[in-house]
């Protein structure tokens, strides 16, 4: 499994009721899209404490093919022509926890993305070991809805997110808190658990 973000920075004044009204027009295709295993329709702003305005979906894709005719096709060509084409950060799923009901995805409405450099010269086997363990002490928290934790290897740059049903949650002061406005979860059945228990 692979993930995608690519956190959009628009301006301090920017009306973030634009980017509302988007996802409130556009997020159904993605309900139904192949190979698309999850995705968060994510925003953060200045009003609400956020140092940036920032449009942020994050992917989780079941299959290779379905992320690289993402990329190549009309639907982020959209994001393309309207904000021009922004840096995507890619990783492969190492851990991934989800709730056993699908439909509490639903009650989401809030998710946080923390990134990490790892040092140069990490033992990268005791690192998923270590973040392995880190991982199963969390998914018991109470209002937890999915956790995952990634790898970009382009960058050796380790990415813990998790999906929350409520807004005010405790978090890592070093995570990026974000509203979520929508969850598409077309794939939901194929995406499969890793170091869950």
């Amino acid at each position: 499994m692979l993930t995608l973000h690519y956190p959009i920075t628009l301006p301090a004044d920017y009306d973030m009721s634009i980017i509302r009204h988007r996802v409130a027009e556009r997020h159904a295709p993605f309900d139904t899209l192949a190979g698309l295993g999850f995705k968060a329709f994510l925003i953060r702003e200045r009003e609400s404490g956020a140092h940036v305005n920032e449009y942020a979906p994050f992917y989780i894709w079941t299959q290779p093919f379905a992320t690289r005719d993402f990329l190549l096709g009309p639907k982020f060509d959209g994001v393309v022509q309207s904000f021009g084409r922004p840096a995507v950060f890619q990783g492969i799923v190492t851990a991934l926890h989800l709730t056993a009901d699908e439909s509490v995805f639903r009650a989401a409405r809030s998710m946080t993305v923390e990134r990490i450099a790892l040092r140069p010269g990490i033992d990268l086997a005791g690192w998923a070991a270590d973040e392995t363990e880190l991982h199963l002490a969390r998914i018991d928290e109470a209002g937890l809805l999915a956790r995952a934790v990634s790898l970009e290897a382009g960058t050796w740059t380790a990415v813990r997110t998790e999906l929350w049903a409520g807004a005010d949650i405790a978090h890592s002061a070093t995570a990026a808190r974000y509203e979520v406005l929508h969850v598409s979860t077309p794939e939901w059945q194929a995406l499969q658990p890793i170091n869950d228990e």
